[in-house]
């Protein structure tokens, strides 16, 4: 199983005779780890991750912070890696929204002081 990752294919998936267990012979094309903050909570500063490629460190990317009401409280642009500030925000959960080259992945972020 894949978990965190941006799948951009998948193929050859044969139903299961046994509706308890996943699909046979799933072959997951270009499953790239999704970016990943931390840490979470976070307290002063919240760090994404470098891309696992190098080309993919080169691309620009944006990182846009949101609060529980919806409303962009920071935002961050420019190639891998990045840093958000979270001090000055209110304790609470807050979503996270990472794209890169057309590519997008969520995150819910705690700010815990």
């Amino acid at each position: 199983m894949v978990r965190n990752a941006v799948v951009t294919q998948v193929t050859s998936q044969t139903p299961n005779p046994d509706p308890t267990q996943p699909p046979r012979e799933c072959v997951i094309i270009d499953a790239r780890p999704a970016p990943a903050a931390y840490p979470n909570p976070a307290d002063t500063t919240l760090y994404l991750a470098a891309p696992a490629t190098t080309e993919a460190r080169a691309l620009p990317r944006t990182a846009v912070l949101y609060n529980a009401q919806g409303r962009e409280v920071r935002r961050a642009s420019g190639p891998a890696p990045a840093e958000l500030r979270a001090a000055g925000l209110p304790v609470g959960l807050y979503y996270l929204r990472v794209e890169q080259n057309g590519r997008v992945s969520r995150h819910q972020i705690r700010v815990q002081h």
